[in-house]
């Protein structure tokens, strides 16, 4: 197989369950998720037997690497003592195809194939971006949705859609930056999926991705800011202006006012802020209990069981609601810290190539985004939006990306855009 078969293959592979798995709820059940660990797997052979046959393919080392290990080894320590070995089984079999996704990017791919791959996700949040708003206004069904009035797309939750959002939105806002004035198409077009993005993500009604990427959007002002581009500052500041005309359009709606409320008041529902204020004092305790290994991966509920608060006796808990909690409950207080670190190390890489290309900088910013909303929901462990987080920390520790794209000039290539 010469090199550019071999990397088609690679691409379209990943591309494909990139494309389904937010179609089928996000992919958070065993059926629609095991498909694509078959498919990861299978390609991480293809590329092992490639570096195993072929002198020129060498594995590139990655500043991740340690971390990784390391976390990938708690969560083995864990799965060990676990409360229940069938489900940390499975959770460990996805951890081990996020990391293998991870290196199959690293190693495979070259600057077109991630530029590619970026595009393709813009197309992807704006299709199911109109698709929701079908749904919102009555012309498609949405059957499966846990509240009729959230916009959630084809995902069951209205909070993991606009996940999945706050990390497509700031890459497309970075690629529009990047974007030549002479291809007014490309311009158009990404001006277009931005706005029915975020008037999705306004319908969605995620009050943790409201804040969460207006925060992440404030640090990309400040980052252009710092580095001159006036222009792209202007532009972003246009963005952010628009976004809060058609909040305070929208926000005249009585059902967001409620929405709004519900940030202070008690209900009874596993998602209002009082229930996941019980839920992480409950994580706390099975914390103290066990401090170094945890429950075992992928075991958080058959622990919490045993600590669940009486207000919450009706409701299924499955997650923590805040995703590091829910590591240290799960793999011991090690694995958080482990988490954090590997954010970190992927943001400050991200910031050293985003002077040159702002496409990286969306990734950055939108990783920020989703590692903040983190600390108030579970989107790790819905694998539609995990995959992309692994997919844009792969495309940040690219090492093709760091010396490709400029020109003599040292400004982002834009002859090539979309």
């Amino acid at each position: 197989m010469n090199s550019g078969l071999y990397k088609n293959f690679l691409w379209f592979g990943i591309a494909l369950f990139l494309i389904f798995t937010p179609l089928p709820r996000g992919a958070v059940q065993v059926w629609s998720f095991v498909p694509v660990m078959g498919i990861i797997f299978f390609l991480v052979f293809v590329w092992l037997w490639r570096l195993n046959n072929y002198k020129d393919h060498k594995l590139q080392p990655t500043p991740l690497d340690l971390p990784i290990i390391l976390f990938f080894l708690l969560a083995i320590v864990s799965s060990i003592f676990s409360m229940h070995k069938h489900d940390s089984a499975y959770a460990l079999l996805k951890l081990f195809s996020y990391i293998g996704l991870f290196y199959l990017i690293v190693n495979n791919f070259d600057y077109c194939m991630i530029r590619r791959m970026i595009v393709l996700t813009i197309c992807i949040g704006t299709a199911l971006s109109l698709y929701g708003l079908l749904q919102y206004f009555g012309i498609f069904p949405h059957d499966w949705w846990r509240k009729n009035h959230l916009l959630a797309s084809t995902y069951a939750n209205h909070n993991h859609f606009s996940g999945y959002l706050e990390l497509v939105m700031p890459v497309t806002l970075g690629v529009l930056l990047k974007s030549g004035k002479d291809n007014l198409f490309a311009r158009v077009f990404l001006m277009g999926a931005l706005m029915v993005m975020m008037v999705a993500l306004i319908f969605a009604q995620s009050r943790g991705a409201w804040i969460c990427l207006a925060v992440a959007f404030c640090v990309m002002s400040i980052i252009l800011v710092k580095r001159s581009n006036i222009a792209k500052t202007t532009a972003l500041i246009s963005l952010l202006l628009l976004v809060f005309i058609f909040s305070y359009i929208y926000l005249s709606n009585p059902k967001i006012s409620e929405r709004l409320d519900t940030i202070v008041e008690v209900q009874v529902e596993e998602d209002s802020f009082q229930a996941r204020l019980s839920v992480w004092q409950s994580s706390v305790k099975m914390i103290k209990q066990h401090p170094l290994v945890g429950t075992g991966i992928g075991a958080f509920r058959w622990g919490f069981s045993r600590f669940r608060p009486e207000k919450l006796a009706t409701v299924g808990v499955r997650f923590a609601h805040n995703d590091y909690l829910h590591m240290a409950v799960e793999m011991g207080v090690l694995a958080p810290l482990i988490m954090f670190l590997i954010f970190i190390m992927v943001i400050r890489t991200g910031l050293t190539i985003a002077n040159y290309h702002l496409d990286i900088l969306g990734c950055c910013v939108g990783v920020l985004s989703l590692a903040l909303h983190g600390l108030v929901d579970f989107n790790f462990h819905i694998p539609a939006n995990m995959l992309l987080v692994v997919a844009y920390a792969a495309f940040i520790m690219n090492k093709s990306y760091l010396g490709q794209g400029k020109s003599v000039h040292g400004e982002s290539d834009i002859k090539k855009s979309i």
